[in-house]
């Protein structure tokens, strides 16, 4: 190879080095670039970030400041806690009742009585505070059962009610049946539902609907006086014709026909009298024959009440025929005669049957057998109530004839009263 051709490949070679190391510097500067950029702009980033989280220091620390400044406001009060609701207390147990033959009395725990039944036919209650329960059962009729207080008297023949006195005044509720009260001259008659005055014990009158409810009849809520008619009601009925309403006016107009019922209402408001006059000018009959006896013993005629007692009793069934003779019974003995007495209460058979009389027939024939002095007759009498009315209220009394009706002289003395 000539020397030429070695210069000219040499300066190739050399030529050829320098582009490569040309490359190669570029290449670095190219590297060198990139690696600065990224430096700078991390360095950016992490400026920024440092920035950010700056201000977010400097926000929280004002925030700070400011609470801390920031006077604390005062918390309201709390809501308060749930309310668990309590059941309504229940009434206070009332004490047993007083229990004497068929009728149940029951006070209250305050209660201050005093009872009077010394006469079967007139049986009398004192109430001079508390309250109590009244569950009698029907009674003869011309026996009365009386509820007295400072203020008012109640009469009944056999019902449930409530009476309750107090300092201020004193109240009656009915539960069954009907009571008449009398009040400073005033009368008013109570049927079931109705009261006068406001009771406040209420375990007695819950015990007062129960027992109306214990005997098949419904124990109504006391109503008021007056209730008045919805107005479409009124709308809804159709006026009577003009004779219609002319024949109800006629018929208001007329005095009411004269019952047995409405003869006895009188003699319950004092006219003993007009209901005398009202059965005598009746047809005869053993109803009306009642009502007379019952008006003549009102008005005080007692043996003319016994004998219309006798002759009622003759007419009449059943429990009524019973009843008439037990009060000619009791009348006959009140007037000296035993005999009539005992005659009265055989021929109705009082003594014997089982009925709430039974026991007050037992009592009358006792009675009337001391008076004859059959002493005999006497123990088999008291050995009979005591077996039927161990707990009877003259239980204690026929204990001693058990005992020494032996040592029973002639002119012994009847029972007290």
């Amino acid at each position: 190879m000539s020397d030429e051709l070695l210069d000219r490949a040499a300066q190739a070679l050399r030529d050829a080095e320098a582009a490569a190391a040309s490359d190669e510097a570029m290449i670095t500067r190219a590297l060198l670039a990139g690696r600065a950029r990224q430096q700078r702009q991390t360095r950016v980033r992490r400026a920024w970030i440092a920035g950010g989280a700056a201000l977010a220091l400097a926000a929280v620390a004002v925030l700070f400041l400011l609470e801390r400044s920031a006077p604390t406001p005062i918390a309201g009060p709390s809501p308060p806690p749930p309310l668990t609701p309590r059941a309504a207390p229940l009434p206070e147990a009332l004490p047993a009742p007083v229990v004497r033959g068929d009728d149940r009395l029951t006070p209250t725990r305050s209660a201050r009585f005093r009872l009077d039944f010394d006469d079967p036919a007139r049986r009398v209650v004192t109430l001079t505070h508390g309250a109590m329960l009244f569950d009698l059962a029907p009674l003869p009729e011309g026996h009365a059962f009386a509820v007295r207080t400072a203020h008012l008297e109640a009469l009944v023949t056999g019902t449930i009610f409530a009476v309750e006195a107090r300092a201020s005044g004193s109240a009656v509720e009915v539960f069954e049946g009907s009571v008449l009260v009398r009040e400073g001259g005033r009368v008013r008659l109570l049927s079931a539902g109705q009261r006068h005055g406001v009771l406040q014990d209420g375990a007695l009158r819950a015990a007062g609907e129960a027992a109306a409810e214990a005997r098949g009849r419904a124990a109504p809520l006391a109503a008021a006086p007056h209730a008045a008619v919805p107005p479409a009601a009124v709308e809804a009925t159709e006026r009577p014709p003009a004779r219609a309403r002319r024949r109800a006016a006629a018929d208001a107009r007329r005095p009411p026909t004269p019952t047995p019922e409405r003869a006895r209402a009188r003699i319950v408001e004092g006219h003993a009298d007009e209901a005398l006059a009202m059965a005598r000018a009746a047809a005869p009959s053993p109803a009306w024959r009642y009502v007379e006896a019952d008006a003549l013993r009102a008005l005080g005629r007692d043996q003319e009440a016994a004998q219309a007692y006798d002759a009622a009793a003759d007419g009449l069934e059943g429990s009524a025929q019973r009843e008439a003779a037990l009060l000619a019974a009791q009348l006959h003995l009140r007037g000296g005669d035993a005999e009539r007495a005992l005659r009265s209460l055989e021929g109705a058979r009082v003594a014997e049957v089982a009925s709430p009389l039974r026991e007050r027939a037992l009592v009358l024939r006792a009675e009337a057998l001391v008076r004859l002095e059959r002493h005999d007759a006497l123990l088999e009498v008291a050995r009979a109530y005591l077996r039927l009315y161990p707990t009877g209220h003259r239980a204690a009394w026929m204990g001693r004839v058990v005992d020494g009706a032996r040592a029973l002289t002639p002119g012994g003395s009847a029972p007290p009263r």
